[in-house]
Parts: C-alpha cells; sequence; structure tokens
C-alpha cells in the first residue's frame, strides 16, 4: 500500500512540477539523466548553475527510497559480496552510456518521449524493453523461456 501511495504522490508531483515548471519558461518534460548530470557538473566545477530544481529532486530520491523503507519497515542496511558491487557500477555506466546516447534516460524516452509522439522516444523504449528482455535471457535464462 505504501508503494501504491508513494506512486500516486510522485504522478501528482510530475503534474505539478510540469505545470510551475512551464509558468517558469521551462517548456519541456521530466528527466532523470540531465539533473544527475548537473549534480556530477556541480561536485566538480562548483558552479551554482548547476544547482536547479532537477537536481534537488535527484538527490531527493535515495532519500524518499530511505524514508519509504522505514515507513514500510523495510529498511535494512547491508552490502552486496564484491561482484555485486562491480555488477551495478557497470551497470550504472552502460545505462548512462545509454542515456546520453538515447538523448535521456528511461523516464525521459518512455513516458515524455512517447507522450509527444516522439518516433526517437518509441524507437528507444522498444529498444529498453528489448535489452531488458536479453538480460533477463542471459541472468536467468529458464524463467526467460530461452
Amino acid at each position: 500500500m505504501v508503494a501504491f501511495l508513494t506512486a500516486v504522490a510522485i504522478g501528482i508531483l510530475g503534474v505539478i512540477a510540469w505545470w510551475l515548471s512551464a509558468d517558469a519558461g521551462r517548456n519541456f518534460g521530466f528527466g532523470i539523466a540531465v539533473p544527475s548530470a548537473n549534480v556530477i557538473q556541480y561536485i566538480v566545477t562548483g558552479q551554482q548553475r548547476y544547482l536547479n530544481w532537477g537536481t534537488l529532486f535527484v538527490l531527493g530520491i535515495p532519500l524518499g527510497a530511505l524514508l519509504s523503507a522505514k515507513l514500510a519497515g523495510e529498511l535494512k542496511w547491508r552490502l552486496p559480496e564484491p561482484k555485486g558491487i562491480f555488477q551495478r557500477i557497470f551497470g550504472g555506466v552502460i545505462m548512462g552510456i545509454g542515456a546520453a546516447l538515447a538523448g535521456g534516460c528511461t523516464i525521459t524516452n518512455a513516458l515524455v518521449s512517447t507522450a509527444y509522439f516522439s518516433w526517437q522516444g518509441w524507437l528507444a523504449t522498444l529498444m529498453m524493453m528489448l535489452g531488458c528482455w536479453i538480460t533477463a535471457a542471459f541472468i536467468k535464462p529458464t524463467q526467460c523461456g530461452v
């Protein structure tokens, strides 16, 4: 139930953010890739221009996840095995490269670009789905029917 309420709250906040940002002259969709890059740019350069509501949103994602897990009584501190750490870092780097090549993250392509009926968004979404299926087939081949 907490996950459902969290999803509804994020949806409502997304609509409000789009409406408020349009009033501020920001007329484009919601995404994670550019604000994530802005966080890195701020850390590297220290320039205030990289701090905006998008960077605060990105920083709020882990805080929101922590709060949600705490409220649900599912919060556990644990470290993955070393192999798992490498896999997560490698996966994150590959996703970052993919976001740069696709012109945005999964949110931008699957939700925003498809809502604009952009063919690039539909193509990127289909390729992400195919990539997920292929990856799942490598990780758990018997469960994917391969």
